[in-house]
C-alpha cells in the first residue's frame, strides 16, 4: 500500500478514537452531573422530611429549662383536683414520653384524614397531643391548681380522654415556634392552651411520692422562660 494510504488510514483510526473518547468522557460527565443533581436534590428533600413537624408525627418534647428532662405521663391519677391522669416531666426518655400530634380542627380522631396528616404543623396550627401508651390527650382547664404550685397563676395539666374519644376545647394547645414558621426538630416552641391562654411549663417542683418523685407540669399564665420546649426525636 502506497505511504499516503497508511498515513490516510492511521489519521482515521487516530481520529476515530480521539472522537470516541472525548464521547466517553463528555457522556460520563454528564452522567456524573445528572446523579449529583439527584444526590443533592435527594438530600434537599431528606432535610426536609427530617427537620419538619407533620400532623401525625410521634414525637418526644424536652424542657429546656430546669432539668431539661421529657414530658411524660403514666397510667397514675392525681389524689385531689381533676383526679385525672398526671402529666410529668421524666428525666429519661422512654415510651411514656412518646406522644402523637393531630390537627386539633379535625374531631374525628377514629378516622384521621390522610390528607391532614400530610400537612406540616405550623406557627399557629391549634393541635392535640395524644399519649401514645395511655391515648389521653394533654389537656389543662382553668378552675384548678396544679397540686404543689398552688399559685394563682397556675393551673392543672392532666391526660384526659379515652380510646377513641375525639378531645374537646381543653385539650387544644397553639403552637408558637420562636422562629415563627414550620415547627421543626431541636426548634424551640411554646404551646399555649387556646382556651385560657397560658402556657405549658415546668419550673422545678417535685411532686411527692404518689407521683413518684416526678417534676410537675402545669400551665402558667404568666410569662416565664419555664414554657420553652424542643421536639427532641420523632
Amino acid at each position: 500500500m502506497p505511504r499516503f494510504g497508511l498515513n490516510s488510514l492511521y489519521l482515521s483510526l487516530v481520529s476515530g478514537i480521539v472522537f470516541l473518547g472525548l464521547y466517553n468522557l463528555q457522556s460520563a460527565k454528564e452522567t456524573f452531573k445528572d446523579r449529583l443533581h439527584a444526590q443533592l436534590h435527594a438530600q434537599e428533600v431528606d432535610s426536609l422530611n427530617v427537620d419538619a413537624i407533620y400532623f401525625g408525627s410521634t414525637v418526644t418534647l424536652r424542657h429546656i429549662s430546669s432539668t431539661g428532662g421529657y414530658l411524660h405521663s403514666h397510667p397514675l391519677f392525681y389524689p385531689a383536683g381533676s383526679k385525672q391522669q398526671q402529666v410529668t416531666v421524666s428525666p429519661q426518655r422512654s415510651e411514656e414520653t412518646m406522644w402523637r400530634i393531630y390537627n386539633a380542627t379535625i374531631r374525628d380522631e377514629t378516622r384521621p384524614d390522610p390528607q391532614a396528616l400530610a400537612q406540616p404543623v405550623v406557627s399557629g396550627s391549634t393541635v392535640m397531643l395524644r399519649h401514645v401508651p395511655t391515648s389521653k390527650h394533654l389537656h389543662s382547664h382553668a378552675d384548678i391548681s396544679p397540686p404543689v404550685s398552688l399559685d394563682g397563676n397556675f393551673q392543672e395539666v392532666t391526660g384526659y380522654g379515652l380510646i377513641g374519644f375525639a378531645g374537646d376545647a381543653n385539650d387544644d394547645w397553639i403552637v408558637e415556634p420562636t422562629q415563627g414558621g414550620v415547627l421543626a426538630t431541636a426548634s424551640p416552641f411554646r404551646l399555649r392552651h387556646r382556651i385560657t391562654g397560658c402556657h405549658l411549663s415546668s419550673h422545678g417542683a417535685f411532686l411527692p411520692e404518689w407521683g413518684l418523685g416526678l417534676q410537675e407540669v402545669l400551665c402558667s399564665r404568666q410569662e416565664s422562660g419555664d414554657d420553652l420546649w424542643i421536639i427532641d426525636a420523632i
